[in-house]
């Protein structure tokens, strides 16, 4: 059935309907800027964290190669520092795991930094329960630590990138 509306009722009408579709559009705008705005509040609030994570690392990182020359070739304080390493290491993949990452690209970027971390971890625990100088050396040989340093500081960097940190 058709309805027969007056001239000022066929105005309302049309306002109304061209409301709703102005009010749709709003509604479609602000839901866009809100996720927008999250994905970066998500972002900066990882930045931090990942940060604060580093930080950590980096203060126990900073004082090995002091402690290490203070131990004297005492290798029962070497294996101590060595310890230290491994936990900092542990600690931070720990943390790492942690940290919600925004975006696919930057969970990949973390992922592969603590998978780095923890085998970094395992290689300092390794050398922490060497027993002798010579299993101490051929531990360092076998396991490549300075190689994984090295791309553990490629693989950091990258996921600095990824989070837009400069």
């Amino acid at each position: 059935w058709r309805l027969v509306l007056s001239s000022g009722a066929k105005g309302l009408v049309g306002m109304f309907l061209a409301l709703g579709v102005l009010v749709f559009v709003l509604y479609t705008v602000l839901i866009g800027v809100a996720i927008s705005s999250n994905s970066t509040v998500s972002k900066a609030a990882a930045e931090l964290s990942v940060k604060t994570a580093y930080t950590s690392l980096g203060s126990t990182v900073a004082t090995f190669d002091t402690k290490v020359s203070g131990c004297a070739g005492k290798l029962s304080c070497v294996n101590r520092v060595d310890a230290q390493m491994s936990h900092a290491f542990a600690t931070f993949g720990s943390d790492l795991h942690g940290i919600a990452m925004p975006t696919a690209a930057t969970s990949a970027a973390s992922a592969t930094v603590q998978s780095d971390a923890n085998q970094i971890a395992t290689d300092f625990q390794r050398l922490s329960t060497a027993s002798s100088v010579s299993q101490y050396q051929h531990t360092v040989a076998s396991t490549g630590l300075e190689g994984l340093l090295s791309q553990f500081d490629a693989d950091y960097q990258n996921l600095n990138q990824t989070l837009g940190v400069s």
